[in-house]
């Protein structure tokens, strides 16, 4: 089965719209699409493309487990964000990648804080 990431977005909205948790289906398509992308990339930007995505989603997974701590779902955290489902959907999937402002205003939103270090990977 080939998946990209893309088709996995629109798949998440296509069953957002008939369920409202999706979550276990949408985490199961993104790790099947990075675990086939692990072995092989076309160029470097496309690595970096990768490592931008599996950073994104680091943070996201974290996101869900405050939404889940404060009983909310995606369309109220998508009303607090003042923005769409369909661009929540879009995060949670990787189709768009969160930026600064965006994680600070969800640190207000579910009352938490990220935190930043350093890890060496020994390169």
């Amino acid at each position: 089965m080939s998946t990209t990431l893309e088709n996995t977005g629109n798949l998440v909205e296509d069953k957002a719209d008939t369920y409202e948790t999706t979550d276990k289906i949408a985490t199961e398509q993104v790790l099947r699409y990075f675990v086939q992308r692990l072995s092989h990339f076309e160029n470097e930007e496309e690595q970096l493309r990768f490592e931008a995505e599996k950073l994104h989603l680091q943070f996201m997974h974290l996101v869900q487990q405050a939404m889940e701590e404060k009983g909310m779902n995606k369309k109220q955290l998508a009303d607090a964000l003042q923005t769409t489902k369909g661009y929540i959907s879009q995060l949670f999937a990787a189709d768009r990648l969160l930026n600064l402002i965006t994680l600070v205003k969800l640190e207000n939103i579910l009352d938490i804080r990220f935190e930043i270090g350093i890890v060496k990977d020994g390169k």
